[in-house]
């Protein structure tokens, strides 16, 4: 069985100012699935931005994306697994972020507060496969960025929190096998002193607890 998809994206900027700008988009998918049941989906995205100066903004946006159930659990030939009926799996996406530098010590910070909301998500049921689960998440992420003439860091870092879930694999607040915090630092140092453009980078990274698909807890849950 074949499917074919066709994707059509329009955007549009005003400068309210110098200061204030209004960023916003519309995307249209129409997808012709193997059965009659073919996607027609309208995805909006917007953002509105201030930049009081070049060295400092801040942007709020919103974006809705989608992603089709996959295939093989739209066609599968067993019928215990296979649902022809799916719908597109979806998330709304809302965030605040902003960007500062400062240029005298070389340094810029990214840092971004977002709230996710996905629905139609695709999971296992006695019946079968079926859009059941849903799950929202909110969080921070952040960049700091140095950049020297011989030596570069870059730090990143993620929080993120589940607030709510419906038929997800989750247990005390946690969703299983994703941390809640991730830090990732890389340092890059030119070795001038020997010669030019000869660098070494050096990477160290961390990770939160998390649960695990096997485990007691998970056994306990499913069993009570």
């Amino acid at each position: 069985d074949k499917e074919s998809s066709f994707s059509f994206f329009g955007q549009l900027k005003h400068y309210f100012s110098k200061k204030f700008i209004l960023n916003g988009g519309l995307r249209y998918d129409y997808k012709k699935r193997y059965t009659s049941k073919n996607l027609k989906i309208v995805s909006p995205r917007f953002s509105v931005i201030y930049l009081p100066s070049s060295l400092f903004n801040i942007k709020a946006s919103y974006s809705h994306s989608f992603v089709d159930a996959p295939y093989f659990y739209r066609a599968s030939q067993y019928v215990y697994l296979g649902n022809e009926n799916l719908d597109a799996q979806n998330m709304d996406n809302y965030q605040i972020s902003s960007s500062v530098e400062f240029p005298e010590l070389h340094l810029k910070y990214d840092g971004n507060i977002f709230y996710n909301h996905s629905g139609n998500v695709v999971m296992m049921t006695p019946n079968g496969y079926d859009n059941t689960g849903s799950m929202d998440i909110y969080g921070l992420e952040n960049i700091v960025t140095y950049s020297g003439k011989h030596l570069n860091v870059n730090i990143n870092g993620s929080y993120q929190k589940l607030a709510k879930s419906t038929n997800f694999l989750e247990y005390a607040g946690m969703i299983y096998a994703v941390p809640e915090v991730m830090i990732n630092t890389i340092v890059s140092r030119e070795l001038n002193f020997l010669t030019k453009n000869l660098w070494i980078y050096a990477k160290a990274s961390y990770k939160s607890k998390q649960k695990g698909l096997i485990s007691n807890n998970f056994v306990y849950k499913i069993n009570n």
